[in-house]
């Protein structure tokens, strides 16, 4: 039986032997409560063991856990406090490719999603640049 609900937010935590790739680390929403206590996820109407799953760690609602990552000496940093040391964070172009980058594979489990969005939003930063030159 599951102690999850519809609409929260739940990580997976073992995708071993997962008729549909799941990635490990990524939130997705429970959508339905289904027979034998199998979650729902999404659109996807398949059903999941409950078991692989932990409800997600979300700070405030806002700044999910694929935005966070824990450094060698136990330091917690997230992509916007790095965006801001970089000077990233005042270019929106420049700070979105970082962000999309960032959590390349951690939100989505098609990391090549990411890296397209990186991509268009490095282009739109070099456009304006060109632009700004000229």
């Amino acid at each position: 039986m599951s102690d999850f609900k519809v609409g929260d937010r739940v990580t997976c935590i073992n995708n071993e032997g997962l008729e549909r790739a799941l990635a490990v680390g990524v939130s997705y929403e429970v959508t339905g409560l289904l027979p034998g206590g199998r979650v729902q996820l999404g659109s996807d109407t398949g059903g999941y063991d409950p078991t692989r799953f932990a409800l997600a760690d979300l700070r405030d609602g806002i700044r999910p856990n694929y935005y966070r990552v824990k450094l060698e000496d136990g330091t917690e940093v997230e992509c916007r406090e790095v965006m801001k040391a970089l000077g990233l964070y005042e270019n929106f172009d420049l700070g979105s490719a970082f962000k999309y980058l960032w959590r390349a594979g951690k939100k989505h489990a098609d990391i090549a999603e990411d890296l397209e969005k990186a991509a268009t939003q490095i282009k739109l930063a070099a456009a304006d640049l060109k632009k700004a030159k000229s």
